[in-house]
């Protein structure tokens, strides 16, 4: 009897394992598209309280770097999401940053330099796999957006901001420890908090004011 049950349970395991090799194609395709329907489908905007968030998600130079993709940051509103420059990779981090790239309501470039603009066509299609319809509003300005931290820092004084992030250095910043000479006397002339923005750097400001809550989502 026991023989008997043994010999019918392998029989069993080898004609599942069989059916598993046959279908092997069908199985892994099938895979895949939980994968990437998971992936271009999650949605972290409904997850997070109401405020203001602004996403660091590409911090970014034309340089190579293995852990900054090029220049996008998000900034979310209650449910609307808006992204300003889509550099390289800014698609494969707002997937894995859980946003939905459909819900992309405007792309505002802040100039035409390639390392800004190279990876928007992947957001695009990327949005149109989610199932988007229509096109998101494209926004730029004529004018460069780079400056010093100095001079970023007397802007940001003169306009009464609470606290100022830096990205997009040139060369990168290669650690932690090397911000101060990066950042050169930009401490002098702004008092509120002044930092070096990493990518999957998450701001927060509640709906209604308060303390300005900082965290890193890729952590």
């Amino acid at each position: 009897m026991k023989r008997g049950m043994t010999i019918l349970l392998s029989s069993v395991v080898l004609g599942l394992a069989g059916t598993v090799y046959v279908y092997r194609g069908e199985i892994g395709v099938a895979l895949m598209r939980r994968v990437a329907a998971k992936s271009i489908f999650s949605d972290t905007v409904s997850t997070l309280p109401d405020g203001l968030h602004v996403g660091f998600w590409g911090t970014g130079s034309p340089f190579p770097s293995p852990t900054r993709s090029g220049p996008c940051t998000a900034i979310i509103a209650g449910p609307r999401l808006f992204i300003v420059d889509a550099g390289r990779g800014s698609a494969d981090i707002i997937a894995r940053m859980g946003l939905q790239s459909g819900r992309i309501e405007a792309v505002l470039l802040t100039h035409f330099h390639s390392d800004h603009i190279d990876g928007l066509g992947q957001v695009g299609e990327v949005a149109w796999a989610s199932g988007r319809n229509a096109a998101a509003h494209l926004f730029h300005d004529s004018g460069s957006f780079h400056t010093s931290p100095s001079d970023a820092a007397d802007e940001a004084s003169q306009a009464r901001v609470h606290a100022l992030a830096f990205t997009h250095f040139i060369p990168p910043v290669p650690m932690g420890a090397l911000e101060g000479p990066f950042l050169g006397d930009a401490r002098q002339h702004f008092s509120g908090p002044l930092f070096i923005a990493s990518d999957g750097d998450l701001i927060s400001l509640p709906a209604g004011g308060g303390e300005l809550r900082r965290r890193n989502v890729l952590d």
